[in-house]
């Protein structure tokens, strides 16, 4: 989704409670402020990548329209032109596909997302709250080019299920549901005192780290989904690594 609003973008990246020092974000505010003629508004935007749900993105948006007349927000949103719209069984919620080759390995991905409305009015003295979806799957394989009209036809069913289900739940939920899974990644924390030495790793470049490394691996433990079986399985077998881990060093 990008919002055309010709003003300062300010980020605010909100964190999960913890330690004083070593925090884990859990999603990033966009908030800007328009000033046009006699009218303000004011847009604070969410985003993230829910923790439990891993094929779940959400961004919302709130506008606020303190004037004396109505503001028009104008939306867009740009797809890629490596990306292919499909018809879907919805008429309102478009699918992009992309099949590509890499290394020997072919995969087909599908995303569902929340079709974006052109203008959004937004009345005098008045806030209003939107959220947009995007579900994304993907299979990667050797032998997805021999059967990928079939691959494609069970990705895009899979998809618009899921897609159709996370639509009907609460945006609260969902941000509660994310939030509580950060705090239970963080619940093991540690204090840093500030370095002022040269090339010295304070908070900031911990957090960073920290965040990229475990924003880009799932968690079986914590997914929604996942079967109990399943998960013993996971648990069993982190407790084997750690142990593993110890006896080396």
């Amino acid at each position: 989704l990008v919002l055309i609003i010709d003003s300062p973008t300010y980020i605010l990246t909100c964190f999960v409670s913890g330690s004083r020092f070593i925090k884990v974000i859990i999603s990033v505010h966009l908030i800007s402020l328009l000033l046009q003629k006699d009218q303000c508004i004011c847009t604070t935007q969410r985003v993230y990548a829910h923790r439990r749900r891993p094929h779940l993105l959400i961004q919302e948006l709130q506008a606020t329209n303190p004037s004396n007349g109505d503001v028009e927000i104008e939306l867009s949103v740009e797809i890629s032109k490596y990306w292919t719209q499909r018809k879907s069984n919805s008429l309102t919620d478009p699918v992009y596909t992309r099949y590509f080759e890499s290394d020997g390995t072919n995969t087909l991905a599908v995303v569902a997302c929340t079709k974006i409305p052109e203008t959004v009015t937004v009345e005098q003295k008045h806030e209003i709250s939107l959220r947009f979806l995007c579900v994304i799957n993907y299979i990667s394989h050797s032998l997805i080019g021999k059967n990928k009209n079939t691959e494609l036809r069970l990705l895009n069913e899979g998809i618009t299920k899921e897609f159709a289900d996370y639509s009907l739940l609460d945006g609260t939920l969902l941000y509660r549901e994310h939030s509580a899974a950060w705090q239970k990644l963080n619940t093991i924390t540690f204090d840093i005192s500030k370095s002022l030495a040269p090339n010295a790793l304070n908070a900031n470049e911990i957090n960073a780290a920290r965040y990229v490394l475990l924003s880009n691996m799932r968690d079986p433990i914590l997914e929604i989904g996942i079967s109990i079986e399943q998960k013993e399985v996971d648990v069993f077998i982190f407790s084997f690594i750690q142990t593993n881990e110890k006896w080396q060093v």
